[in-house]
């Protein structure tokens, strides 16, 4: 991570964020040592997939091959909002891509000012940067989103 990332996470962290991050780690470490599993807080990270396609076909990506027999389409807002409501309080990152082009859901910019601005979570997405027009970057930059990856795997 960043010195620029780190930076950015703590300007979201709460106490009851920090708290339940060491609440995880011990969980962890004494699930470890007593070889038992409890769980004892709340995930500090979790990945929603804002959609599950893509206009690329890539030949090593399952989503670009059609090879995937799952729901295609784009993630309820109200189910968003639900997922985040719920862990927010705890949550210090939110990944907001997984397979799909997260650029391609036409409530990408809510689902990031959600997260980003008014729950105060570090939220980091990756994109194949077909969709970065002019009009698009700058609603990126006004969502609140803290990390973007571009992803260029091939040139042709």
């Amino acid at each position: 991570m960043l010195y620029s990332e780190i930076k950015l996470s703590f300007k979201k962290m709460t106490f009851k964020k920090l708290l339940n991050a060491f609440r995880l780690y011990a969980s962890y470490f004494f699930s470890t040592l007593f070889k038992g599993t409890k769980r004892r807080a709340f995930p500090i990270s979790i990945s929603v997939e804002p959609t599950s396609v893509c206009n690329l076909e890539c030949p090593q990506c399952p989503t670009g091959r059609d090879e995937l027999k799952r729901f295609k389409g784009n993630i309820d807002f109200n189910l968003y909002r639900k997922i985040i409501d719920e862990f927010s309080p705890y949550l210090m990152n939110l990944i907001l891509y997984f397979q799909g082009e997260p650029f391609l859901n036409k409530d990408i910019f809510q689902l990031i000012d959600y997260a980003s601005n008014k729950k105060k979570i570090f939220t980091v997405s990756s994109t194949n940067g077909h969709y970065l027009t002019e009009e698009n970057v700058e609603k990126l930059i006004h969502s609140g989103l803290d990390k973007l990856i571009i992803s260029l795997d091939g040139s042709d």
